[in-house]
């Protein structure tokens, strides 16, 4: 999300749930932003258009 991408977590269970919104609570460092910046996965993941 720090890089601008939209992600949508998927579960049916209660705990789950819980789980995938409590992980909004950090925030990346400059460093991890260009560390995850230098994969190179040859493609995109999704065309956002």
């Amino acid at each position: 999300m720090d890089r601008g991408h939209l992600v949508i977590p998927k579960s049916v269970t209660k705990s789950r749930i819980l789980e995938n919104f409590q992980v909004s609570d950090f925030k990346l460092s400059a460093e991890d932003i260009t560390y995850i910046n230098s994969f190179d996965i040859g493609g995109r993941i999704c065309p956002m258009s």
